[in-house]
């Protein structure tokens, strides 16, 4: 990783190989593009929670007086208008894809945005797992997949835990606001929210005029389409506990006598909704090993690396430098037979 890039930035791995071209990340990049990654210093904008350095980066921004959050920003531009028309927020963006966390890093450093956090992950779990209850005093969600067919309604955010989350990361009197083109998903997500009990529609309305919009926005309501406008309120206290242990520390995780990479590799285990997978071992000319791990915990996937370094005493199992996970069952479970 390029000098002056903190070594707790997540995505050092993710949002890095992406920004780089693809390069993985034992293969130093060019020089030419380690420089736009330290010249774009992602660090300031994006951490993952899992990271070592999450506590200090979040710290600052915990401290503002008003907080929001996008749940699936895109292209960034709707969370960094809101930025910039108030510098005295935080704002923080959750994302599932790389490329989307690593455009609207660069725009926020362009800005000179320094009140934006972006975070990639399932927001499911990040919600819960990564800001205590009651941290944020408005949500945006803008126009997510309504999932229309019907084996795919498992992947609405009205079901599973999404809404319980969204509505434990509100704080009392907090808002909620989705905007979607699809009314049979509104009116379903209302429902949902709803059901939590902490929650009371505030306003349900057709074709807004928002001062600011996203692009899909913009362009549907150009062509005549309706789009469905949902606020609401939190009402009644409501939280949910962590389910995990925060993230592994990157210098150590346990001791073995023997390295047991490629003997476990391909193989699975866990319990109930809480599996594991060991994938592919990969070893170095020095004896170090590499094992890859996959975790899924409720529907939240961790994919990491694990590192076996031999030592005289034995061998180091430590979490790859470019790799950040939480200690959830399932990877807890995972350690438990790498320790035999």
């Amino acid at each position: 990783m390029p000098a002056g890039v903190d070594p707790g930035l997540q995505i050092r791995c993710g949002v890095a190989r992406a920004a780089l071209g693809g390069f993985d990340s034992h293969t130093p990049p060019p020089t030419r593009w380690r420089d736009e990654c330290v010249s774009w210093a992602l660090h300031r904008v994006v951490c993952h929670p899992a990271d070592s350095a999450w506590p200090g980066f979040w710290a600052p921004k915990a401290a503002c007086e008003r907080k929001v959050v996008e749940i699936g920003f895109g292209n960034g531009d709707f969370l960094l208008a809101l930025a910039q028309n108030d510098s005295k927020a935080c704002f923080v963006g959750i994302e599932l894809s790389v490329t989307s966390v690593t455009k609207a890093a660069r725009k926020a450093l362009q800005r000179g945005l320094d009140n934006v956090v972006l975070v990639m992950g399932d927001a499911r779990f990040m919600l819960k797992e990564a800001f205590p209850p009651g941290t944020f005093d408005e949500a945006y969600i803008n126009f997510p997949c309504p999932w229309p067919k019907k084996r795919h309604a498992k992947y609405r955010l009205s079901h599973g835990d999404f809404p319980a989350a969204i509505s434990s990361a509100l704080k009392a009197k907090g808002a909620l606001e989705m905007t979607t083109d699809s009314k049979p998903f509104a009116e379903e997500f209302a429902q949902a929210i709803s059901a939590t009990g902490a929650m009371a529609v505030d306003l349900f309305e057709k074709n807004p005029r928002r001062a600011v919009r996203t692009k899909y926005e913009d362009k549907w309501l150009t062509q005549g389409r309706d789009i469905c406008r949902l606020r609401f309120v939190k009402v009644d206290d409501f939280a949910l506990p962590s389910e995990s242990e925060g993230g592994f520390h990157v210098h150590r995780i346990l001791s073995v006598k023997t390295s047991p990479a490629r003997a476990i590799s391909g193989t699975s285990g866990g319990e109930g909704t809480h599996r594991y997978f060991f994938g592919g071992a990969f070893s170095g000319d020095d004896g170090t090993e590499l094992l890859q791990v996959i975790t899924v915990d409720d529907g939240f996937e961790q994919r990491f690396y694990l590192r076996f370094v031999p030592k005289p005493d034995g061998v180091l199992v430590k979490l790859d430098e470019c790799s950040q996970a939480f200690r959830t069952p399932a990877a807890k479970a995972a350690l438990a037979a790498i320790a035999g």
